[in-house]
């Protein structure tokens, strides 16, 4: 399961289905000892959650932070540390997001097969689709090792296709990517084909990037 920085253990307690009888607790790893988590303690990396049956049977689910940190929005932007963070950006194109560490993209399961699918899409031409129309700073951070192997699809790149946020036809924000390094690259597309992005359109800038 995956879940968003700042969830507290009652949260996602109190999210679980169980019955009267089953039970559910949030178990973080504090000095090595696994330790019951208190209702308002905010979710870390390294937790698991505990569910005991109404037959005294216990089963452990592991749990994994989408980003390093943040909301997601302008003043506390999501934190991308990894490359499992810098997957889950497809879930929120509209957010904000801040690169905290350099990312190896030439590694299982990011390179293999058709590789990379790159983060937002206009499949659904001449609606808006689904493209990223959030801001994503690079703060001067590489991704390395980007491999795309799809030569019968278009919007290709890092960011398939970036467009300003727009709400009931009228501009919210333009979309950003900037201060991003890509290294050791290799993409193959049909159209549309870029390294940052693959299509960049309406009120959307790519600032201070460079591809090798």
């Amino acid at each position: 399961s995956d879940i968003l920085p700042g969830t507290k253990a009652g949260e996602l307690k109190a999210a679980l289905t169980v019955s009267n009888k089953a039970t559910a607790e949030v178990i973080i790893a504090s000095g090595g000892a696994a330790v019951l988590d208190q209702e308002n303690t905010e979710i870390t990396e390294t937790m698991k959650i505990q569910v005991t049956a109404e037959d005294a049977s216990k089963k452990e689910y592991s749990l994994k932070l989408m980003f390093a940190d943040g909301q997601g929005t302008q003043e506390d932007p999501y934190q991308v540390a990894t490359a499992y963070h810098l997957n889950n950006v497809r879930r929120y194109l509209d957010a904000y997001y801040v690169q905290t560490a350099d990312i190896n993209l030439g590694v299982s399961p990011w390179n293999e097969g058709a590789g990379w699918n790159p983060i937002g899409d206009d499949k659904d031409y001449p609606d808006y689709g689904n493209p990223f129309s959030g801001i994503y700073d690079g703060q001067n951070h590489t991704i390395s090792g980007l491999t795309i192997n799809r030569p019968d699809e278009y919007d290709i790149g890092l960011f398939g296709y970036m467009t300003g946020k727009v709400e009931n036809y009228e501009l919210i924000h333009q979309s950003e990517v900037k201060n991003l390094k890509l290294d050791n690259i290799s993409i193959t597309g049909k159209q549309k084909v870029g390294s940052i992005a693959g299509q960049n359109y309406y009120n959307s800038k790519i600032i201070d990037c460079e591809a090798t």
